[in-house]
């Protein structure tokens, strides 16, 4: 068993990567590091966003384990590719979530949509066979529910 020397502040966490062929290693918020180690101890990638305020916030990894996303104070969310380790692509999200005015929702239903066929009617054009605008052949239907 040999002993890791990691380059933190204050190490704030660690996780496996899902195939286990990587450690991420995070600083605390007050300093923005995350660290990606081999098993074998070599140091695969340091990323620091900047230098001064709150650094790291969530760490995770994508279900298919090909991305690191990197929650952080920034308001930023930065993915890495697992390949290179470099940002894959950010997203900046605002620091405020607002709930919506208005929700829809939907539910399941196992019964088949009853539907009154008496209040279906059809436009006087068609009822009258008049295909003046239509192409030989089709006709437009319009139906008022």
């Amino acid at each position: 068993m040999g002993v890791l020397v990691i380059d933190t502040l204050d190490l704030a966490d660690i996780e496996w990567s899902p195939d286990d062929s990587a450690i991420v290693i995070w600083d605390s918020p007050l300093d923005y590091k995350v660290l990606i180690y081999s098993l074998d101890g070599r140091c695969l990638s340091k990323y620091q966003a900047y230098e001064s305020g709150l650094g790291v916030k969530t760490v995770a990894w994508s279900s298919c384990g090909q991305y690191l996303e990197v929650g952080s104070y920034d308001q930023m969310l930065r993915v890495f590719d697992h390949l290179t380790w470099k940002i894959f692509v950010d997203f900046m999200h605002l620091s405020t979530v607002r709930i919506p005015c208005s929700v829809a929702g939907f539910k399941k239903v196992d019964e088949p949509l009853q539907l009154d066929m008496s209040r279906l009617s059809l436009s006087n054009e068609f009822m009258q066979g008049n295909s003046e605008n239509h192409p030989e052949g089709h006709s437009r239907v319009r139906c008022k529910v």
